[in-house]
C-alpha cells in the first residue's frame, strides 16, 4: 500500500512527463535533440570555465591593467625604534607620518602582472609608462579587487590604465 508521499511523487513525475510530451508535440522535428546538444555543450564549456577559474592566470583585456598589490613598509625609522623599543623587538610596524599622509592620499603600490592590448594607447602618442613586472603606484580605490583563484586569499587589482600614477625604478 503506497503512502501519501509516494503518491504525491508519482503524480509529480506524471505531470512532468505530460509537460514534456506537450513540448515534444509543439516542437519541430529534431528540436529536442538540438536542445540536448546545446545543453551538453554548455556543460562542457562550464566545466572548462571552472578549470580556468581554478588554475588559469588572470589576464588584462582592453585598456585594463592587472596589478598584484604589495605592502610598502620600510619598518620602524631609527627614532621610532628607539622610542618604541618594546614594539621594535616584536617587529611591530609603526606608521610614520609619511605613511599616514600617503594613506590619506590613497596611494598604493603593486606589481604589474598583465597589461591589456590597447592600454596606454591614445595618451598623447606616448608609449606605455609601465611594463609587466614593474612596481607602480596606483589609486587606492582604483578598479576592482579580484581574488584569483577563488578561495586562495591571493588578490589582484584590475584597473584602468589611467589609474597607474607612477612607476618606481
Amino acid at each position: 500500500m503506497p503512502n501519501a508521499a509516494d503518491e504525491m511523487m508519482a503524480r509529480y513525475e506524471n505531470r512532468i512527463a505530460e509537460e514534456e510530451a506537450e513540448k515534444d508535440a509543439i516542437l519541430p522535428p529534431g528540436a529536442r535533440d538540438r536542445e540536448k546538444a546545446m545543453q551538453d555543450k554548455a556543460n562542457t564549456v562550464l566545466s572548462a570555465a571552472r578549470g580556468l577559474i581554478g588554475e588559469g592566470m588572470i589576464e588584462a583585456v582592453g585598456y585594463r591593467v592587472v596589478v598584484f598589490p604589495i605592502e610598502a613598509q620600510l619598518g620602524l625609522e631609527a627614532a621610532e625604534a628607539e622610542q618604541f623599543e618594546h614594539l621594535a623587538a616584536q617587529d611591530f610596524q609603526v606608521k610614520s607620518e609619511g605613511e599616514r599622509k600617503r594613506e590619506e592620499r590613497g596611494e598604493n603600490h603593486g606589481i604589474v602582472m598583465s597589461i591589456g592590448p590597447v592600454a596606454f594607447e591614445g595618451r598623447g602618442g606616448r608609449s606605455a609608462w609601465c611594463d609587466e613586472g614593474d612596481v607602480v603606484v596606483f589609486a587606492r580605490y582604483a578598479g576592482t579587487r579580484v581574488e584569483h583563484p577563488p578561495g586562495s586569499g591571493k588578490f589582484y587589482q584590475v584597473m584602468n590604465d589611467e589609474d597607474v600614477f607612477a612607476r618606481i625604478k
